[in-house]
């Protein structure tokens, strides 16, 4: 009897972990399919990277992020069913003005389509908790509170922010799958300012259960990146980082420029990148963010202009002192810098 116990035990335990060594297959497949779909925008095959996007999709659902993307594909290669699709998702999730906004991203303009994204609107009903509007709203209020008065140091913010951490980890804690599903489409935007104060004054007890939900596929992984590299940079652990945004001092804007910079410590992100899951990597990442500001279109990576502080006129002499600097690198044979303009490729 024991034997047989045992036995069913031992075959229960290896199924669950096929169950999830499966799930954890599935979703890898998907930032695959993400990252092929985002390459192919880049090399202006949009009818491939709408196809990409489907089979990405029939993985798993879809974060707003690729969402976003794929809506966009959709509408300039006029793939009305998938447009339809998508914002059905979307509008179910909270999304809203869809019509506007393919309206807007249209180059050719459809008005039975328009009627159409109108009419949806009209009539899906919401699949999430709507009651999280309220709950977020309050979240980012209580973020915002003194900060928007200088006083984002105080006692009293110090206060607020442990009450927004303690909360947080209660969604995760009562919804194992908190996602958009769950809270709507806009929680990730709701939650990244609170999870990034709290990371810059100290606190990323909430670590753990983020790179859990980006490894099921739940939280974008480009969220946690940044997370990641600000703790990263803090505390000098450079076998923490990722290679994104203003953090990794690799990517940044002056003006109209982006000016970027391989990372010595480039071996190390990549694999960084590989272990979360992710399969985008840093020169993948860098392609995407220099596809945008050549084409000053769509919005892959959620990419923001960061601008060194000064006026215009001192940073578009920064920009001049920085681009000589560089083609005189290039004419060394020194790639390690490279600067790129909105709406035209000025160095290879």
């Amino acid at each position: 009897m024991r034997t047989r116990f045992f036995v069913t035990f031992i075959c229960f335990f290896v199924f669950l972990f096929t169950l999830q060594a499966q799930s954890k297959k599935n979703i890898r497949q998907y930032y695959y399919w993400i990252n092929q779909a985002e390459l192919a925008i880049c090399d202006s095959n949009l009818l491939m990277a709408d196809s990409l996007y489907s089979q990405a999709f029939s993985i798993k659902k879809p974060l707003e992020r690729e969402m976003h993307t794929a809506f966009w594909v959709a509408i300039q290669i006029e793939n009305n069913k998938k447009i339809l699709q998508i914002a059905k998702c979307r509008i179910e999730l909270g999304d809203e003005e869809l019509a506007d906004l393919y309206q807007y991203m249209s180059p050719h303009f459809d008005s039975a389509v328009y009627q159409q994204l109108l009419d949806i609107e009209d009539q899906m009903n919401k699949t999430y908790c709507v009651e999280f509007d309220t709950i977020l709203e309050n979240v980012r209020e209580r973020d915002q509170r003194y900060r928007i008065q200088g006083m984002g140091r105080s006692p009293e913010q110090f206060a607020l922010d442990d009450e927004n951490r303690k909360l947080i980890k209660q969604f995760y804690h009562e919804y194992p799958d908190f996602s958009e599903y769950v809270a709507g489409i806009h929680y990730g935007v709701m939650l990244q300012a609170s999870l990034l104060h709290s990371v810059q004054t100290g606190h990323y007890d909430l670590q753990p259960i983020l790179r859990k939900n980006v490894v099921a596929g739940n939280f974008p992984a480009q969220q946690y990146m940044e997370l990641e590299e600000v703790w990263a940079n803090a505390h000098s652990l450079r076998n923490r980082m990722y290679g994104v945004g203003m953090e990794s001092g690799n990517i940044y804007y002056i003006g109209n420029t982006l000016f970027v910079t391989r990372p010595e410590n480039l071996k190390q992100i990549n694999k960084n990148r590989k272990k979360l899951g992710v399969a985008e990597t840093w020169e993948d990442a860098v392609r995407k963010r220099v596809w945008e500001c050549v084409h000053n279109d769509c919005c892959m990576t959620r990419s923001r202009n960061i601008r060194i502080f000064g006026d215009e006129e001192d940073d578009a002499a920064e920009a001049a002192k920085m681009k000589q600097e560089i083609d005189a690198e290039h004419a060394a044979g020194d790639f390690h810098r490279m600067y790129y303009e909105k709406g035209s490729k000025v160095s290879e």
